[in-house]
């Protein structure tokens, strides 16, 4: 089996992780992976160590550069790959790749294996409306989603929250469609800091997200001042980087709060200060899947989130972490308040965490699933 999975890239987030865990696996079960980078050039250093590390996992690692959307020439090389590779299928991910793929398709007269991977939908979308699919519209987006979607052989989406966006909102077919949850080994993730050497203040509230409206990171801010009334060494330390990186941290500066908010961008070795972290807070409208939820119960750390899919599907609330009504700020302040001030609950959702993110969401359920899947389409043909 030759697999060969597309996608346009600037640099590691979710579904990038998802890569860097899948892949080496697959080829340590005898599965032949090749993986196309599309990036635009200014973008190239940021995606240099993720296609270093796949390399060395022994994955063929194909790096296009483009400025455009719709990369003709991109493409024709792709054709031009699959047929020198002699690749069995072909795995894209987010809507520049379902598009690509889609085309490829069209391109090998029906004759090409498809599958689409569904990580997310449109993030202004998710930002006004989570996963109702009662406002989607007919626009630019939905219409590459259903195009897609039509030349795809099987459609796999990261939870059930963003299937039922899909195939309720008829953007894909039910038949087609099915969830494949992620699954992580995080044993070799980096860490390079002692234990300790995260930490920046007593206690301390992590949040790691990008810097994009979806994760809602003004509305904890909100919430800093009232909570720092209460624990005056408090520090929320922000991970990740993004376009609205300046306007938070003035937000931060009107607020008098800056004091308290340590912003360190993106960092690779994010276990290292989710370790020396007391409870990880993820305030996004909502969430594919919520990667950072099981990388705090690796950590044994507890959870807060709003009552959105999916990461209500991941956590159980007052089990092993504490779903908020959406988008209650007085609500998000006064739980993160209960978990500093319980140390003992805290520690004990941690635990909790940490056994469901072991039975559930393990490395080897997401790849024999993942094959499973291969499988059953390259049979079908």
């Amino acid at each position: 089996m030759k697999i060969l999975l597309i996608q346009k890239m600037a640099g590691v987030a979710g579904s990038e992780t998802y890569y860097l865990n899948l892949l080496p696996e697959l080829v340590r079960r005898g599965i032949s992976v090749d993986f196309a980078c599309v990036e635009h050039p200014d973008d190239a250093d940021k995606n240099d160590a993720f296609c270093a590390t796949l390399v060395k996992s022994d994955v063929r690692c194909h790096r296009f550069k483009t400025r455009s959307a719709l990369p003709l020439r991109v493409l024709w090389r792709l054709r031009r790959l699959i047929l020198r590779r002699s690749i069995s299928l072909v795995q894209t991910n987010l809507i520049h790749a379902d598009l690509w793929g889609a085309l490829l398709k069209i391109s090998f007269f029906g004759r090409l294996r498809l599958v689409s991977a569904k990580h997310g939908y449109s993030e202004s979308y998710q930002t006004a409306h989570g996963f109702d699919y009662s406002y989607l519209e007919h626009d630019l987006f939905s219409v590459i989603t259903r195009f897609a979607g039509f030349f795809a052989d099987r459609i796999f989406c990261i939870s059930d929250g963003l299937k039922g966006l899909l195939v309720k909102g008829r953007l894909v077919s039910s038949s087609k469609t099915i969830t494949i949850p992620y699954g992580f080994d995080f044993q070799n993730m980096p860490c390079k800091l002692d234990v300790g050497c995260g930490r920046f203040g007593y206690p301390q509230v992590i949040v790691v997200a990008r810097l994009v409206p979806v994760k809602q990171h003004d509305l904890l801010l909100s919430c800093v001042s009232r909570l720092a009334a209460n624990f005056p060494d408090i520090k929320f330390v922000m991970i990740g980087d993004g376009p609205l990186k300046d306007d938070l941290i003035k937000k931060t500066n009107e607020l008098s709060v800056s004091s308290h908010v340590e912003w360190l961008g993106y960092r690779d070795n994010v276990h290292d200060y989710i370790r020396d972290s007391d409870v990880l807070v993820l305030p996004s409208a909502a969430e594919g899947f919520g990667l950072v939820v099981l990388e705090a119960w690796f950590n044994l750390t507890p959870v807060i989130a709003f009552d959105v899919p999916a990461l209500n599907e991941i956590i159980t609330h007052d089990v092993n972490g504490l779903l908020v009504s959406p988008f209650n700020k007085l609500e998000l302040e006064n739980n993160i308040k209960y978990l500093l001030e319980d140390s003992g609950r805290a520690k004990k959702m941690g635990r909790d965490g940490f056994q469901e993110y072991r039975q559930k969401y393990s490395i080897n359920a997401l790849v024999e699933t993942t094959i499973d899947l291969y499988r059953e389409v390259l049979q079908a043909y």
